[in-house]
């Protein structure tokens, strides 16, 4: 894939279109160009080499085009979908569908979910994380309405875990 290629998705990223599919479809055309022509020179390639080595083309590439643009950083949208390909490669996701054409995004995030390892936490460990990272989100609320919001949130959660806890127990006779 080209550079002019490459510009042309970065751009669609930038503009109202990014939303679309041919921004990402554009992006995954490349990574799997990319990954295509990697295996073809070194078929014994693992997935984290694949995953570094289109790394550095897409950086390579992204840097060339901050210069010709005179940007200092990528669209957002870009680097979320960027972070999704790399994913998708890191697992060996397809990134094409049967057709050859692009996975969308939504449906590539889903496939990188389902082929990651599971990560070994038992689910305490997982919901004791996700309540830390709550605690700091917490701390940076600043209005006594989003507190309020906060502390109903925290007692829907609650009542439901302990709902779900009670239809666990056995029943009395």
């Amino acid at each position: 894939m080209s550079n002019a290629t490459f510009a042309k998705s970065v751009d669609a990223f930038r503009s109202a279109e990014s939303k679309g599919v041919s921004a990402f479809g554009t992006l995954c055309l490349f990574a799997a160009e990319h990954r295509a022509d990697m295996l073809t020179s070194k078929p014994e390639s693992k997935p984290e080499a694949l995953a570094a080595a289109l790394k550095n083309a897409l950086t390579t590439e992204e840097n060339t085009y901050k210069g010709e643009k005179k940007l200092t950083e990528m669209p957002t949208a870009y680097r979320s979908a960027k972070s999704v390909i790399l994913s998708a490669v890191l697992y060996d996701v397809a990134l094409l569908d049967d057709e050859g054409k692009p996975v969308g995004k939504s449906a590539l995030e889903k496939a990188v979910k389902d082929a990651k390892p599971d990560s070994g936490k038992s689910e305490l460990a997982k919901f004791q994380s996700t309540m830390a990272t709550a605690a700091s989100i917490f701390a940076k609320v600043d209005t006594l309405h989003d507190i309020q919001q906060c502390k109903e949130l925290v007692r829907q959660l609650a009542d439901m875990v302990l709902k779900a806890e009670a239809e666990r127990l056995p029943k009395a006779a």
